[in-house]
C-alpha cells in the first residue's frame, strides 16, 4: 500500500505488476481509452505504423492487451491488419522530441513558400499578416468572402475549394459532432459520417449567377459584388479581393462598401496594389506587372495561406 502522496505513475506500475487488482483495472481504463483514439487514428488516416512514447514506453505489457481487445473491436479490419503499433525508441523523451518536430516543421512551412519562391520576399509580412487577420475572423464566428474577374475569379472558387473541404488534412468530424447528427437522425450511419468534412466558411460572390446576372442587367455591373455585400457582410467578416492590377472597378467598389459595413479588407494585386492598395487594410502586391505572372504568384501565396489556416483548427 501507498501512502496518498505517494501513489503516481510509477507506483501503480509496480502495483499492477505485483497483482494488484485496483492498479490493474487502472491500466484496463488506460488501455481501452488508448485503443479507442487508436481506432480512430486507424479509420481515418490507414497508417502503415503508429510510434506512442510517454507511458506506452515503459507499460506496453500493461496496456496493450486492453488496447488490442477495443482495435479489433473498434477499427476497420482491413486498416487494423496492416497498422503496426510500437512503443518509441526515443522511450519518455518521445514527446519532447516531438514537439520540437512540430515546431521545426511549422516554420518549414513558412519557409517553403519563399525558399520556392524567393520573389515573395517583398511581401512576407502582408501575408502572414493576412493570414493572421483571417484566422482571427474564423475564430471570431466571421466568413471570408472573395470577389474577382478572369482568372481572379477562377482563384476565387479555388480559395473556397482548398477551405470548405479538406486541403492537406482529411478533417474528420469530432466525436461530439457525430453524436449531435446521429441524434437527429439516428439513420446517419459511421460510414456517411466519415466522409464529412470540417470547413470554415468561404463564399466566392461570383458564384451567385443569378444574382449577378439579375443586378448587371438591371441596375450596375459596376456594382455587382457591393450588392452581394449588403446581403452577406457583417462585422467580422473579410472581404479578399484579387485582380491583378488592383483597379478592377467591380473590386474597389466592394472594398469601398465592405470598408463601410465595417469588414476587414485585404487585396491580391500585382506589384503596384492600384486602387485597391489605398483602400484595403492589407495588400498583397505580388512583384510582377504582366497579368499571367503576376497569377502564377497568386496561387502559392493563396495556397500558402489555406494551408496556415487549415493548419490553425484542423491540425
Amino acid at each position: 500500500m501507498y501512502a496518498a502522496d505517494e501513489v503516481n505513475a510509477k507506483t501503480i506500475s509496480i502495483a499492477a505488476d505485483n497483482g494488484d487488482a485496483t492498479a490493474i483495472e487502472v491500466y484496463k481504463t488506460c488501455g481501452e481509452k488508448l485503443g479507442q483514439g487508436l481506432s480512430v487514428l486507424i479509420d481515418i488516416l490507414n497508417p502503415e505504423c503508429i510510434v506512442i512514447g510517454s507511458i506506452f514506453t515503459r507499460s506496453q505489457n500493461l496496456l496493450w492487451q486492453y488496447t488490442k481487445e477495443v482495435i479489433d473491436r473498434e477499427a476497420l479490419p482491413i486498416s487494423a491488419g496492416v497498422c503496426r503499433v510500437v512503443p518509441a525508441k526515443l522511450g519518455e523523451s518521445f514527446g519532447d522530441h516531438a514537439a520540437i518536430g512540430v515546431a521545426l516543421l511549422e516554420e518549414q512551412n513558412t519557409d517553403d513558400l519563399f525558399t520556392h519562391y524567393p520573389v515573395l520576399n517583398s511581401c512576407r509580412a502582408e501575408i502572414e499578416t493576412a493570414t493572421k487577420i483571417i484566422i482571427s475572423a474564423f475564430q471570431n464566428e466571421g466568413k471570408l468572402l472573395l470577389c474577382g474577374n478572369g482568372g481572379s475569379c477562377a482563384d476565387c472558387e479555388h480559395i473556397v475549394g482548398e477551405l470548405m473541404k479538406g486541403f492537406l488534412s482529411k478533417r474528420a468530424l469530432s466525436e461530439a459532432q457525430k453524436a449531435q447528427m446521429k441524434k437527429y437522425n439516428p439513420e446517419l450511419t459511421d460510414e456517411v459520417l466519415a466522409k464529412l468534412q470540417r470547413a470554415v466558411p468561404a463564399i466566392s460572390l461570383p458564384s451567385f449567377a443569378g444574382l449577378n446576372t439579375a443586378f448587371c442587367n438591371d441596375v450596375d455591373s459596376e456594382l455587382v459584388y457591393a450588392q452581394c455585400l449588403m446581403g452577406l457582410g457583417r462585422k467580422n467578416d473579410v472581404l479578399m479581393c484579387i485582380s491583378t492590377s488592383g483597379n478592377s472597378k467591380n473590386c474597389v467598389a466592394a472594398a469601398q462598401v465592405a470598408k463601410g459595413l465595417g469588414l476587414t479588407v485585404i487585396a491580391l494585386t500585382g506589384q503596384s496594389g492600384g486602387k485597391l492598395k489605398g483602400i484595403a487594410d492589407i495588400c498583397i502586391c505580388a512583384p510582377e506587372t504582366e497579368t499571367y505572372k503576376v497569377q502564377e504568384l497568386h496561387l502559392p501565396i493563396y495556397h500558402h495561406i489555406c494551408m496556415e489556416i487549415e493548419k490553425a483548427f484542423f491540425e
